[in-house]
């Protein structure tokens, strides 16, 4: 029976470290790399040699996600070893260079997005800056990726990995699942100990996204999962865990509670003069998370944008313009 390692990587995050899979197999596979940086290389390195394989003979990557803790390290390993790399379709632009090997225009959506949320201009290019020195220090781009769909399977010596397309973390976010012995990869949709962050896709990368909602999308992809008889989930931080419907159902009573808080706080504003054309992404999210500093903005504003849209989706907003500036008002009449 193949035997499934785990890796921890450190990452300089809150967090500390990211668990990376490394299946030593007739095409040795690595599930997720960590972040581009010495250290996690050498985990990396020194972990697949004490499971008995070797860095170069690594054959196949699959990421779960194209966040920099997940796959920061793919373009690198790649280089390293000659292995294919595999995501989903949806999260390919985050990571992968364009034609003329530049990174893709992604920072240019980041600005768009900061600015439409209402963020204050010299917030915005502070995150901006330091969001680019982040990216280029714990990405190292891909040339390419073999891009996956729901449904894809990988073949194993002695057993498959179904790849279920699980949006919500992320839009290309994906778990794998191991029907023989009822193993799921979960990545980061489906933590132990922490709710994963509905991060805000701003820069969707093909007309299908164009009204890509993480909380909406995220509801379906935990009904997806919720009924696969898994007895254990590997997560991408933390130790491993059970009861994959306990905690499918316990993400989902947080979306109810953080949806019931977000509607309280857009009524009572709506008898503050201060606020009367409506509040701002930023607003909402000064007011729901009010000690962010840094880049933790940002992870702030993907939580209030995702109950905005949730709300939205559900009739329960008044939307107005100003420049280029989105506001919302909680309607009662809705």
């Amino acid at each position: 029976m193949t035997t499934i390692h785990r890796i921890t990587c450190p990452i300089p995050f809150a967090l500390k470290t990211v668990n990376c899979y490394y299946i030593q197999d007739s095409v040795p596979t690595l599930i997720d790399t960590g972040v581009n940086t010495p250290e996690c290389l050498e985990a990396i390195t020194s972990g697949i040699r004490n499971a008995g394989g070797s860095l170069h003979g690594l054959r196949r990557i699959i990421l779960t996600h194209a966040h920099s803790d997940h796959a920061g390290l793919a373009g690198r390993l790649a280089h390293i070893s000659g292995a294919e790399v595999f995501l989903h379709r949806w999260d390919a632009s985050k990571i992968v260079s364009d034609n003329s090997g530049r990174p893709n225009r992604f920072m240019a959506h980041f600005h768009d997005f900061l600015i439409s949320a209402g963020t204050p201009a010299a917030l915005a290019l502070d995150m901006i800056g330091t969001f680019q020195k982040r990216r280029n220090l714990l990405i190292n781009p891909l040339d390419g990726v073999n891009r996956l769909s729901d449904g894809d399977i990988f073949e194993f010596d002695d057993f498959q990995l179904h790849v279920f397309h699980t949006p919500g973390h992320s839009a290309g976010s994906i778990c794998l699942y191991h029907p023989t012995n009822l193993v799921l990869f979960s990545g980061d949709t489906l933590l132990q100990k922490i709710t994963p962050n509905p991060v805000a896709e701003v820069h969707p990368p093909d007309d299908t996204q164009g009204d890509y909602q993480s909380i909406p999308r995220y509801m379906e992809s935990l009904a997806h999962i919720a009924a696969l008889a898994a007895n254990s989930i590997l997560p991408g931080h933390g130790a491993a865990f059970f009861n994959l419907k306990k905690h499918t159902d316990k993400l989902l009573h947080h979306f109810d509670h953080r949806k019931k808080v977000v509607i309280r706080l857009m009524e009572k504003e709506n008898g503050n003069p201060e606020t009367s054309y409506g509040l701002t992404v930023y607003d909402l999210s000064r007011r729901m998370f009010p000690g962010l500093n840094g880049l933790d903005v940002f992870l702030g504003l993907s939580e209030a944008l995702a109950y905005i849209q949730l709300l939205e989706l559900e009739g329960r907003l008044e939307i107005r313009q100003k420049n280029d500036i989105r506001f919302y008002r909680f309607s009662h009449s809705a």
